[in-house]
């Protein structure tokens, strides 16, 4: 939670400088609200803009169950 704005930051830097693939370690997440699903799915919408894509690729049980309670399973990386 009170990681959201660093990485939203770091994450309009990294669109702004021209990255369009995202790739997310979620590993030390130790909170995931709803504010924090809106901001991943703001950058996921902003990547796919500009052709890009976001991806989760590991994350904590939080995350997991938080992506996964609300339908967001597909930003997991398979």
């Amino acid at each position: 939670m009170h990681s959201v704005t660093s990485l939203c930051d770091v994450a309009v830097a990294s669109v702004e400088s021209g990255i369009r693939r995202l790739r997310l370690d979620m590993t030390g997440v130790t909170m995931c609200d709803n504010g924090s699903l809106y901001m991943l799915l703001g950058l996921q919408h902003a990547l796919r803009a500009t052709g890009g894509a976001l991806a989760i690729a590991t994350t904590s049980a939080p995350v997991e169950s938080a992506l996964t309670a609300n339908g967001l399973s597909h930003l997991l990386e398979n």
